[in-house]
């Protein structure tokens, strides 16, 4: 976990889930909608890691900046050639589910709703030297930044990030 004045890190292991479509079912003529099981499993355990990263903030209230850096671990089964090619995921769950259901998430902890975030970056990459997925996250509040400045400044390598605000942390 990371943190500065307008902005908090954090990582934890494991690549973030797509989230599930809703199910509905129908009991007595009257229809239910519900949140599948994995997505709710899913959904807690991103929780936990931002429930740790605020612990005693409250959430970002305004504009915020959402950076999300999935860390793959490339397949042992891969030939030696397709390993050393290995750099952008293209596999699924799809990219914008799993931004949803990180931003699902931390409804409430992060920010107090995710129509807040109006700044996104997301990667997901395979890493040579990584035999655990992780996921980072840098979260920041854009209320204080310059309309004319974009937020090219998130690096991440399969050890360390960088938060926006310039914070380094070990990868989990």
């Amino acid at each position: 976990m990371g943190e500065c004045l307008d902005a908090i890190c954090f990582a934890f292991p494991g690549k973030v889930a797509g989230k599930g479509r809703p199910r509905f079912s129908s009991r007595g003529g009257k229809i239910r909608t519900f949140t599948p099981a994995k997505t709710r499993a899913a959904e807690t355990f991103v929780k936990t890691f931002g429930r740790q990263a605020f612990a005693g903030r409250a959430p970002f209230n305004g504009p915020v900046s959402l950076s999300v850096c999935m860390m793959v671990a490339i397949p042992k089964s891969w030939s030696r050639a397709k390993r050393e090619n290995a750099y952008w995921v293209t596999a699924k769950p799809d990219i914008d589910n799993t931004l949803k259901l990180l931003a699902d998430s931390l409804n409430g902890i992060a920010w107090v709703d995710d129509s807040q975030i109006a700044d996104v970056h997301v990667t997901r990459v395979y890493s040579p030297t990584a035999t655990i997925d992780r996921t980072m996250v840098s979260i920041e509040s854009l209320r204080n930044r310059p309309r004319h400045a974009p937020n090219c400044d998130y690096h991440v390598d399969q050890y360390e990030f960088e938060c926006t605000c310039g914070l380094r942390r070990k990868a989990a």
